[in-house]
C-alpha cells in the first residue's frame, strides 16, 4: 500500500512436521531459505559452501524435565538434585544436538533479560561424583532402593533430536548413577492433560518465551498453581513472594534482582532438571535479500520458528 511497489512477486511456504531434514532440496535449489538443525546444522556448519548461508539466533525457548515433588520418590529434594547433576548437557549440545543448542542451568535463555548463568551453574552443573553422593543421601546408594523411574516425553511422535536428547539423558544415568529409566511417548493432549492435573511424575517438555520479560518465563510457568492449573506441583512459598513482589515493582533494577533471586530458588532446590536452550538456524540462498535482521541475528520473515516451518521465496531471483 506504500509509494513503492516492492519487487517480490509471491512467497510461498511449505509446512513440514518436526524433524523434517530439507538440506538435500535447498542444494538443489528448491527452496530459497530453509531452518536447520540436527544433522543438517552440522553439515551446514562444517561445508565450505553452506557455511557462508548459515544464520544464527537464539530460540528464546527452554528445554527441562518437571518432577512430581509432592509424592515419591521425587518429593526428595536431593534425588532430584543428583539426576540435575548426573546429566552432561555440554555433550548433548555439540554431539546430540549437533552445536544447535546451548546448556542451560536455569529457565531463562542465554540472552534473555535477566540471564544469569553464573549464578546458577553450580547448582546443575555436569558432576557425577556429587550427584552419586546425593544420590546416596538421598536413601539410594549406586541406585539401590529406587523405584522404576519413567520420563514422559510429549509428543507421538516426538522430533528426532528430543528422542535423542531423552534416550542419552538415559544412557547418562545408567553410567553415572545406575538408575535404569523407562522412555513414555504421550500425545500432546494426554501429556498436557496430565501436565494440568499435576499427574505427570517425571516429564521432558519445553518453554517458549511469550513476551521478552523475565516474568514470562519465571513467573507464568512455575508460581504455584492448584490442579488443574501450570505444569507441575512444586511449591515454595519464598519464590511465589518473589514473584509476586517483582509484579507490582515499579523500580526495573530492584525488579530483575527479585526474579534473579526466584530462578535461583528454582535451580537451586531442584523444581526442574534444566537441559539446553535451542540455537534457530536457518540457511539462505544469497539471492534472498532486503531481509533486515533484528538484533538478536534473526532475520525471519514472520513468527514462525525455523525448526517448524521452511519458507519457499519465489519470482525474485
Amino acid at each position: 500500500n506504500g509509494p513503492f511497489k516492492g519487487y517480490l512477486e509471491t512467497l510461498d511456504f511449505k509446512f513440514v512436521m518436526p524433524g523434517w531434514r530439507g538440506l538435500p532440496s535447498y542444494e538443489n535449489n528448491e527452496f530459497d531459505k530453509i531452518g536447520v538443525s540436527g544433522p543438517d546444522f552440522q553439515r551446514a556448519k562444517n561445508d565450505p559452501v553452506l557455511s557462508q548461508e548459515l544464520i544464527t539466533f537464539p530460540n528464546f525457548g527452554t528445554i527441562y524435565t518437571i518432577f512430581q515433588t509432592k509424592k515419591k520418590p521425587f518429593d526428595n529434594k536431593k534425588l532430584r538434585q543428583a539426576i540435575a547433576h548426573a546429566i552432561d548437557r555440554e555433550a548433548i549440545c555439540s554431539v546430540v544436538m549437533g552445536g544447535a543448542a546451548t546448556p542451560a542451568y536455569g529457565m531463562l535463555p542465554k540472552g534473555f533479560p535477566a540471564y544469569q548463568v553464573d549464578r546458577l551453574k553450580s547448582y546443575q552443573d555436569f558432576n557425577p561424583e556429587l550427584a552419586r553422593r546425593l544420590l546416596s543421601e538421598a536413601g539410594y546408594p549406586n541406585g539401590r532402593g529406587l523405584p522404576p523411574l519413567e520420563l514422559s516425553v510429549r509428543g507421538s511422535p516426538p522430533s528426532p533430536d528430543e528422542w535423542n536428547v531423552v534416550a542419552a539423558i538415559q544412557e547418562m544415568l545408567k553410567e553415572h548413577l545406575n538408575i535404569n529409566i523407562a522412555l513414555r511417548q504421550q500425545t500432546t493432549m494426554v501429556f498436557n492433560d496430565m501436565m494440568r492435573k499435576h499427574d505427570i511424575p517425571w516429564g521432558f517438555l519445553w518453554f517458549n518465551m511469550d513476551y521478552p520479560d523475565p516474568s514470562d518465563m519465571i513467573a507464568v510457568p512455575w508460581r504455584s498453581q492448584p490442579t488443574g492449573s501450570g505444569r507441575q506441583d512444586w511449591q515454595n512459598d519464598e519464590f511465589d513472594r518473589l514473584v509476586d513482589a517483582a509484579a507490582q515493582e515499579f523500580d526495573e533494577d530492584k525488579r530483575i534482582k527479585m526474579y534473579q533471586d526466584a530462578e535461583e530458588i528454582l535451580a537451586r532446590e531442584a523444581a526442574g532438571v534444566f537441559l539446553y536452550n535451542l540455537v534457530n538456524s536457518s540457511l539462505n540462498k544469497p539471492w534472498l535479500k532486503g531481509v533486515t535482521p533484528n538484533k538478536y541475528g534473526d532475520r525471519r520473515w514472520s513468527g514462525l520458528t525455523p525448526s517448524y516451518a521452511m519458507y519457499y521465496i519465489g519470482n525474485n531471483r
